[in-house]
């Protein structure tokens, strides 16, 4: 008991802490490691829309050495049968700007499938072509849908990852680009092995058929209607 008339002064001592309770503030927490599943549809992910991107290089320059081929086979100059190139060229480039614009109004999916329905079957007419003006135009059609693999394979990766992690996959798929137009001629050489040029064109129209498939099952809509919008020449610009 203290003396009677004096209060009790308040205790002002540190109070001891043990070290281990401490964690400093500058200590940076460990980011959670990706689950397996997540690293599976990430994986999944790349090989649909690498696919994709591909796919319309493997169609213009899986073709290039069956050209002489085609020259005998139709029996037309080597200058309109190098049109066949021109058409699917300039289908691509037409159609990036077609196909762009309807993925914004209406979503990611729906053009993406119409445009490989379509693709599959202009290169599956491609393969029975009887004349070169015939295929000169399928050539030009499966260029135009097939734009809606590079387009659309980017607006997704837009619409699915911000900063580094979009940057990661943009070059990833900028890789699959370069490599893919390399590619496409050794394996249209190896597969004018085993039968002519209407082969190559039965091998893209099943490569076309399976991807197709793969984004039918797996590939859903990144696009929310409440994002989507009309565009026109003065946005665009």
């Amino acid at each position: 008991m203290p003396p009677s008339g004096h209060p009790t002064a308040p205790d002002h001592r540190p109070i001891s802490v043990p070290e281990s309770t401490l964690v400093p503030e500058s200590t940076p927490v460990p980011a959670p490691s990706p689950s397996p599943a997540a690293r599976r549809a990430g994986l999944l992910m790349t090989l649909v829309l690498g696919g994709l991107n591909a796919l319309p290089a493997l169609s213009m320059d899986m073709y290039l050495p069956a050209l002489p081929e085609v020259t005998g086979a139709l029996h037309s100059p080597a200058a309109t049968v190098q049109l066949t190139l021109t058409g699917c060229l300039a289908g691509m480039a037409l159609g990036q700007l077609v196909v762009g614009p309807m993925s914004d109004k209406w979503g990611r999916r729906r053009p993406l499938l119409v445009g490989m329905v379509v693709y599959i079957v202009a290169t599956a007419v491609c393969a029975i072509a009887p004349t070169v003006e015939l295929l000169i135009a399928f050539r030009l059609l499966q260029g135009l849908a097939g734009a809606a693999g590079i387009v659309i394979s980017r607006a997704v990766v837009r619409d699915l990852y911000d900063g580094a992690a979009m940057a990661r996959f943009f070059s990833t798929l900028m890789l699959i680009s370069g490599v893919a137009p390399i590619a496409a001629p050794l394996i249209g050489g190896q597969v004018l092995r085993l039968t002519d040029w209407r082969g190559v064109f039965v091998v893209l129209t099943v490569v076309g058929a399976l991807l197709t498939l793969v984004v039918w099952r797996w590939l859903h809509e990144t696009l929310p209607p409440e994002r989507r919008h009309s565009g026109g020449l003065g946005e665009a610009l």
